[in-house]
């Protein structure tokens, strides 16, 4: 997985991911608690999207690019690498960085969206448009095509 995703999801978790990687023996919760987490954390992230589709259709693209990395970081936490809903996600965050300004980190996502396509889904029907935006964003930096 590229490097940016990763640096992405340990930016937005912040010091509670150091912290959770130093601690060696998570307090279990029980089925109940996890269920009712999870069910908060789909609640939050329901809102942040609302928030980041509001911002982007009031053509406030930073903020909709913020609130889009934070909704594609929950979505790697509770839906996984594989899930189509994080690969629409990793989309959101791109074409909102490209609206916002910010072509180096609109690449970034792209190529790690389009290794998300090749590695978990080689046949979507938008690979060719993910990697038409990557020529596109290498030509308005300047950088050679791969």
């Amino acid at each position: 997985m590229r490097a940016i995703f990763l640096a992405l999801t340990m930016a937005a978790l912040g010091p509670q991911a150091a912290l959770a990687q130093q601690s060696s023996e998570p307090t279990p919760l029980t089925r109940g608690e996890r269920a009712a987490a999870a069910q908060d954390r789909a609640a939050e992230l329901q809102q942040i999207n609302q928030a980041a589709f509001a911002a982007y259709q009031a053509e406030d693209y930073v903020r909709a690019a913020n609130l889009f990395d934070r909704a594609f970081v929950m979505y790697v936490e509770l839906a996984g690498w594989e899930s189509p809903l994080t690969l629409q996600a990793a989309n959101n965050l791109g074409e909102s960085s490209i609206r916002a300004g910010r072509l180096d980190v609109a690449l970034e996502v792209f190529l790690g969206v389009e290794d998300l396509m090749l590695e978990f889904h080689p046949d979507h029907e938008s690979l060719g448009a993910v990697r038409s935006t990557i020529r596109y964003l290498r030509g308005e930096l300047g950088q050679a095509q791969e």
